[in-house]
């Protein structure tokens, strides 16, 4: 059976932890965040962990983005980051997205 593929947007607390859980959990992960910091982080445990801006669609599309079978942005209080972010993904042909935002007007 072919494993699954993940992208996981967004790798503060919540985003790192799904990333490695996942990967624990026997899934092949895709791993981004504008931080190095972040990114280093997972880089031991996840298939593969970039630097990068999923605001930005080349970014995502020149990663492999399109293959995910799911993607989880984890966009903590931003917003609009999340949106364009759903959007990015859509266009890519993502079906199954989860959003995580602390937004309080979405709670």
């Amino acid at each position: 059976m072919k494993r699954k593929l993940v992208c996981v947007l967004g790798l503060g607390l919540f985003g790192s932890s799904v990333a490695k859980s996942l990967a624990r959990n026997g899934m092949d992960v895709i791993a981004m965040d504008l931080s190095m910091d972040h990114v280093e982080e997972v880089m031991d445990e996840v298939d593969l962990a970039i630097q990068g801006d999923f605001t930005k669609f080349d970014q995502l599309e020149a990663v492999g983005v399109a293959d995910v079978d799911a993607a989880v942005i984890a966009a903590g209080e931003r917003l609009e980051v999340a949106i364009l972010g759903i959007m990015n993904l859509k266009k890519l042909g993502v079906e199954n997205v989860i959003v995580k935002t602390k937004n309080e007007d979405y709670k």
